[in-house]
């Protein structure tokens, strides 16, 4: 990629639009109040809602990058328009999650703990706990996954405030430990058998228009699978508020806009790094890596399954990179990457269970 392109300027090197801190207050506020008005629902279930609507926000913003990425190191497009396009692809999957990935819901907002009954501010301390972790690292240019984080905070605010006997084990292990663990070997093993079948397609045009809607198709189906994660915790407070199941249709539209402008508003370092840093990739590598990324989580979210775009994506890039030698690959943020996953769950986990201290008084 040119250094002519504006978009990567170093006074843009954080935002892919001016005034990005501005416009994401006036949406947490515009939410807050639209929730308040329109359902009356409280001020309580406004904030954790616009709260929801920040994750999200930040979660679109970390991302959107793990398959947009693919077209800059393919040099398919600048990365103005990779984010422009990917933005859309995450609008649409975002909404369509509100039919097609709804039994996520129930395992994140109350699959995990074994309580009927949860005060709110277990559900404020998550939703914050996962916001400052995830928001952190996208600042810093970290791909980290939200499923960790909203995983590591359940953890950390459930065990404070109910006991760690009352952390349903067996379903975390079985539901979100063993998939999140799996999907990066089941991500480097696909990755590195479609290699000899991908690199016999001839390059040119067709190859190019193919790996750009395989991009759209691998960001759509990351929104699908991370949406009805988002919500839950939206959904797990609003419940304590004594709002009805009926409030979930309103929590996908929110959360999907969000996901939306985050992912047009502060996309670009993180997808800088992707496509920059780790290995670089023409179009058919990347429109392996991509069909790899779509499968993989879309059949995640058909099973109702949580999966780690990041680490589905990235260990895709990893997998052709290792194909074509392991000199290819910058194994320094690899190194970096692995070191970033593994501390995200018992930092979100912190920072929820001190919030929690802090709002219980």
């Amino acid at each position: 990629m040119s250094s002519a392109d504006p978009i990567i300027t170093t006074s843009q090197k954080h935002s892919a639009i001016p005034f990005s801190w501005l416009i994401t207050g006036v949406m947490m506020i515009l939410v807050a109040l639209a929730f308040h008005f329109i359902l009356h629902g409280g001020w309580l279930a406004s904030i954790g809602v616009a709260l929801m609507a920040w994750l999200a926000f930040e979660n679109g913003g970390n991302d959107i990058s793990k398959s947009v990425s693919t077209l800059i190191s393919g040099g398919v497009t600048n990365y103005r328009t990779a984010i422009m396009s990917g933005t859309i692809a995450t609008l649409i999957g975002g909404l369509t999650s509100a039919w097609a990935s709804r039994q996520m819901v129930k395992l994140f907002s109350s699959g995990l703990l074994d309580e009927t009954n949860f005060p709110s501010s277990i559900a404020l301390a998550t939703l914050i706990g996962a916001i400052l972790w995830v928001a952190i690292a996208t600042r810093i240019s970290m791909p980290v996954s939200t499923t960790h984080a909203i995983t590591g905070a359940i953890i950390g605010a459930g065990v404070l405030s109910l006991g760690v006997e009352h952390i349903k084990w067996g379903a975390l292990y079985s539901k979100v430990v063993i998939p999140l663990l799996a999907s990066p070997v089941i991500s480097i093993t696909i990755a590195y058998t479609l290699w000899n079948i991908i690199m016999k397609l001839p390059e040119g045009r067709y190859l190019r228009s193919v790996h750009f809607l395989s991009s759209m198709f691998a960001t759509f189906a990351r929104a699908v699978n991370d949406t009805p994660k988002i919500v839950a915790l939206g959904f797990f407070i609003t419940v304590t508020t004594g709002l009805d199941a009926s409030t979930i249709t309103p929590l996908f539209f929110i959360t999907a806009i969000a996901m939306a402008l985050g992912s047009y508003v502060k996309g670009l370092p993180v997808t800088h790094l992707l496509a920059e840093k780790i290995t670089k990739m023409d179009d058919r590598e990347a429109l392996g890596a991509n069909l790899t990324t779509a499968l993989l989580v879309s059949t995640a979210s058909k099973l109702g399954l949580p999966v780690s775009t990041t680490h589905v994506i990235s260990s895709a890039i990893i997998g052709f990179g290792l194909k074509k030698g392991s000199g290819e690959v910058s194994w320094r943020v690899v190194r970096d990457m692995v070191l970033s996953w593994v501390v995200t769950l018992p930092v979100a986990g912190i920072f929820a269970a001190i919030l929690f201290l802090i709002f219980r008084g």
